[in-house]
């Protein structure tokens, strides 16, 4: 699923390892143990279906984590992207078959046939970044389908539509000031997460509640753990300027008539992310399902 430039290589590449320190190990150790009862027992691998996979990051991440003989599907509608995920497998002593669908996912609510054909055999569906473009519907045929074929379900990072800046040192009346514009952004940014993405209205930050819910409707245990971005100058000077610059364009398409109070706002924060006087912490959330009484409580 694309949403234009934003998920462009260069973006994947620039968030990939930061996504990495991000993420809740706790989730990866928890999916492994359960997979290896089901694996390691008769001696085979696993079958994972990567939904959204993109260059391959997920892929890169969890493989090595797992600790189990691996068959990997990545799912995505950029042949481009997947070509590249190809070219730079992980390295694992365990063997590692990965094989890729270029398809669409945005017909799953009319056609679950479709979804159900791609499940076939799964046993764990995993996915990142993803949950903020799909929508309600979208949402509820993938908690239906993996229900059926009780499979075992690890999302990350997905946003949860809060991202703050802050100042290591602010002077607080003008730290007010900035602080009330964040919130205007932060608002009108939201309100642009929920447009439509190609597969219905958008849930954006409402999505890691929307697929628990789900998931827990079909008789799922789940666990979530927080998995914030923490960003700061100058080891992540280049995300946080693609950052500014989404949250910038994201905010002009919203409010086409405030386009002078976006750009005031964008250049000011740039210019003190580039001196490294700022903090940014964007949330995202892990969310991990289990279809068994091996599951954790939602917490």
């Amino acid at each position: 699923m694309s949403d234009g430039s934003h998920f462009a290589a260069a973006w994947l590449a620039l968030r990939e390892p930061v996504d990495a320190r991000s993420r809740a190990g706790s989730l990866d150790h928890a999916v492994a143990a359960w997979l290896a009862t089901r694996a390691a027992p008769h001696g085979r691998a696993v079958s994972v279906l990567d939904l959204g996979a993109g260059s391959g990051s997920n892929l890169r991440y969890l493989a090595p984590r797992l600790g189990l003989a691996q068959q990997w599907t990545l799912l995505d509608q950029d042949a481009g992207l997947l070509a590249q995920a190809t070219r730079q497998l992980p390295s694992l002593p365990d063997s590692l078959e990965v094989s890729t669908r270029c398809a669409d996912m945005r017909g799953w609510c009319e056609a679950p046939e479709v979804l159900d054909a791609w499940l076939d055999g799964v046993e764990l569906v995993t996915a990142s970044a993803l949950l903020d473009l799909v929508s309600q519907p979208w949402v509820e045929a993938l908690a239906a389908a993996v229900s059926r074929r009780q499979a075992a379900v690890l999302i990350a990072l997905s946003v949860d539509g809060d991202w703050q800046l802050d100042a290591a040192d602010p002077d607080h009346d003008a730290a007010s000031q900035r602080a009330h514009e964040d919130q205007w952004m932060r608002r009108h940014y939201r309100a642009h997460q929920a447009t439509d993405k190609g597969a219905g209205a958008a849930l954006g930050g409402a999505a890691p509640e929307a697929m628990a819910s789900a998931l827990q409707a079909h008789g799922y245990r789940l666990q979530m753990a927080d998995s914030p971005w923490v960003l700061q100058a100058p080891a992540d000077r280049a995300l946080g300027e693609a950052l500014l610059e989404g949250w910038r364009e994201a905010v002009s398409e919203q409010v086409p008539d405030a386009v002078v109070e976006v750009e005031r706002w964008h250049a000011a924060r740039l210019a003190s992310w580039q001196r490294g006087e700022l903090i940014i912490r964007v949330g995202h959330r892990d969310l991990l399902a289990l279809p068994d009484s091996e599951g954790h409580d939602h917490g």
